[in-house]
């Protein structure tokens, strides 16, 4: 989802004058503490994603169909957090505390917003294709391998961002909606151009219309699973011939199963509460927004927090990226440990043996007979 700048922003309630006269731009610490919130949450959001990649990638249980879509997912989320929303609230802050040019240089607001908006338009992509994925591989088993071979993985990453990047692309030459530049506060923005239709199509189709199909999609598989609870028990009976091996094993996979769809409905649902108040309140209650800092805390904070949270519910509900970012983090720090260990031993060492002849009694030949 992106900043309700870039959709349904009024221009004509944040004029310029009024915004420094009912902001009071001299006063520095709400800008300052929105920018260390923003910042903090930016330097957490991605270490943590970073992690999980890594861990993704050396475990082989993570490396899975699921877990590739899901890899993906996070790359998007990390460019986010990373690149794009820093290099946006860096040239804000710049900008209010009067440093001209920002210290990142000047922005191209175009060239950023397209690949900023993009790269979240394909994200909710992919994540409706990762909700699509779990649905099959819960709901339809029987046809999960096809769905997760090579040349159907490679679709399902490449399609999201013809979807971001492609349907961004008129709206870079102009055609729909218009980028702005709003240098006395350091703002890149977008908004729809009056009585076009390509820009509410734009807008719709890259952030509200895939979240509701995600919405969809789990709603429908969270009905499935609540429903199989009550046909296990017969099917039991008719299962009677099968071992109890294969039954474990059965059990252990659904489990898995289960509780990657509970992590990453999870995910959605808390991503989706960090993202409505943006253009609820920005679009149906504009005379709320009455200064920049809180415009700047419901356009871009909320949705980065969202980002910035994903990696943390991954950890809190899925033991298997729990254990494989232990694995990680312990194979950083052990060469660390082992590294002074070494050393301690061999600055023992050299001083026993500085002391060896003062401390070792002397020999005793035995007696010849």
């Amino acid at each position: 989802m992106s900043d309700l700048q870039i959709v349904f922003l009024n221009y004509s309630n944040l004029s310029v004058t009024s915004i420094r006269s009912q902001n009071g731009i001299d006063n520095r610490w709400p800008i300052e503490c929105w920018f260390a919130f923003a910042m903090l949450a930016s330097i957490i959001g991605s270490i943590l994603l970073l992690l999980l990649l890594i861990a993704s990638i050396y475990h082989e249980k993570l490396q899975r169909g699921s877990r590739v879509l899901l890899c993906h997912v996070m790359i998007m989320q990390l460019l986010a957090c990373a690149v794009h929303f820093p290099l946006l609230n860096i040239n804000t802050y710049d900008a209010h505390l009067g440093n001209s040019p920002s210290r990142i240089g000047s922005l191209n607001c175009s060239l950023l917003m397209w690949v900023h908006i993009g790269t979240i338009h394909a994200e909710n992509w992919a994540s409706f294709i990762l909700a699509i994925n779990r649905f099959v591989a819960v709901v339809l088993p029987h046809r999960y391998g096809s769905f997760i071979s090579q040349n159907a993985l490679i679709c399902q990453i490449l399609v999201p961002w013809c979807l971001g990047i492609g349907l961004g692309l008129p709206i870079y030459f102009g055609f729909g909606a218009e980028y702005l530049s709003i240098p006395p506060f350091g703002l890149c923005a977008s908004r729809p151009r009056l009585g076009s239709f390509y820009g509410a199509f734009w807008a719709t189709c890259g952030a509200y219309l895939p979240i509701i199909l995600t919405g969809i999609a789990y709603g429908s598989l969270f009905v499935f699973i609540a429903s199989s609870r009550n046909r296990k028990a017969k099917r039991r009976y008719k299962n009677a011939l099968v071992s109890a091996s294969n039954e474990r094993l059965h059990q252990k996979r659904r489990a898995r199963q289960i509780g990657t769809v509970k992590m990453l409905m999870t995910a959605y649902l808390f991503y989706c509460l960090c993202f409505l108040p943006c253009p609820v309140i920005l679009t149906e209650f504009p005379y709320l927004v009455r200064s920049v800092v809180l415009w700047l805390w419901i356009s871009r904070s909320f949705i980065l927090f969202g980002y910035a949270a994903t990696p943390v519910i991954f950890l809190i509900l899925s033991s298997d990226f729990r254990r494989a970012a232990a694995r990680v983090l312990l194979s950083i720090g052990a060469p660390l440990c082992s590294g002074r260990k070494e050393t301690s031993y061999r600055d023992d060492d050299s001083s026993l043996r500085e002391h060896s002849y003062t401390l070792r009694p002397p020999r005793q030949r035995p007696a010849e007979q």
